[in-house]
């Protein structure tokens, strides 16, 4: 049941894109849906990792800002199931906020996410509250809001660990004392996995392994290096239509409006360039750049939102968001208990 009313909710969001309709009523189903998905869920990759560790207190290996915060609900008395719902409640009217604050486009945004992004947020919960933190913070930033900004990103550190790789890029962000050409930085990283690449997979130089042995690291650290060879093209790709679709948006839907959110979308997928390097070290860090897809999913809405009616442009554009979507589908499709679990375990549905 819950897979079938997914797929027409989802579909009828992508027929109003498509024919440039918005509909509030759907919108508020897709929300409604949403929040079905994520907090009514009860198995899926990582669900009983963190049931048990919910259920038995057991949070040492886990990161303090998580920990500090099923404290709180246990304390309250909520058993895991009613911390989701509560915790789930309270991302989704981040959420909404954060898209209200500059778009009533919300049926491109649904769209969007409908395709890959719900199922990676209901298994990685604590990347998905970080990312909700990460959202708050840009929102912040191109406000001019720096340091609220960094404190809010800070939040999200204490939930994953990994998001403190997006601190110097807040605090970098037009900066009036040091100033950082992003898309030289991101040009220059392209083109050093484009050298990469093929010595590690064709010539089977990992340049990594010769600069840990180099500087004398311990032998036991080479299992992080050992190459990924051909996997790392695929993600590489997928970072350079993202980027693609972006900027494509920003310059034919963002022009003329005192918004920044545009620029710092665009900056930010920019930064994120700095992982692509260690794709062939370990696929895992495209994280960094799929942790933006919130972000660019309402900059997106966003844009679109600013077209006046229907014209090429607009259908080329779609065109383009659309197979990014579906690329972002077929990527995790290579696992498709991803999906499974979700739509054949949930408790509200």
């Amino acid at each position: 049941m819950l897979k079938l009313i997914f797929y027409i909710i989802w579909v009828a969001n992508i027929i109003l894109v498509v024919l440039k309709r918005k509909s509030k009523f759907l919108s508020a189903l897709s929300f409604v849906l949403s929040f079905v998905v994520l907090a009514g869920n009860t198995y899926n990759l990582d669900y009983m990792t963190y049931y048990w560790s919910y259920t038995h207190q057991d949070f040492d290996t886990l990161d303090k800002g998580y920990q500090l915060l099923c404290r709180i609900f246990i304390k309250i008395g909520l058993d895991y199931q009613a911390m989701l719902m509560v915790l789930q409640s309270m991302m989704l009217i981040v959420l909404w906020l954060c898209i209200r604050s500059v778009t009533n486009n919300y049926n491109v945004f649904w769209a969007l996410y409908f395709f890959a992004q719900q199922f990676i947020d209901v298994i990685q919960l604590r990347n998905y509250i970080a990312t909700v933190f990460l959202m708050g913070s840009l929102f912040l930033l191109k406000n001019g809001k720096r340091w609220m900004s960094f404190l809010i990103l800070i939040g999200a550190v204490g939930f994953h660990k990994s998001f403190a790789l997006y601190i110097p890029f807040v605090l970098l962000y037009n900066n009036r004392r040091i100033k950082v050409q992003f898309n030289h930085i991101a040009s220059v990283l392209i083109l050093t996995f484009c050298i990469f690449y093929p010595l590690n997979a064709i010539a089977k130089i990992n340049v990594f392994s010769v600069l840990l042995s180099a500087l004398n690291v311990p032998e036991r650290y080479s299992y992080y290096i050992t190459g990924t060879r051909y996997g790392s093209v695929a993600f590489f790709f997928l970072y350079l239509i993202n980027l693609y679709c972006i900027n494509s948006v920003k310059e034919n839907f963002w022009k003329n409006t005192d918004d920044a959110i545009g620029d710092v979308v665009l900056k930010i997928n920019l930064y994120s360039a700095v992982v692509l390097p260690f794709l062939i070290v370990n696929t895992n860090v495209y994280r960094l750049y799929r942790n933006l897809n919130l972000m660019n999913f309402i900059f997106i809405s966003a844009a679109l939102g600013r077209s006046k009616k229907l014209t090429k442009r607009y259908y080329y554009e779609i065109g383009k968001i659309l197979l990014m979507g579906m690329i972002w589908k077929v990527l995790f499709m290579t696992n498709p208990s991803v999906y499974v679990d979700v739509y054949t375990n949930n408790i509200l549905l």
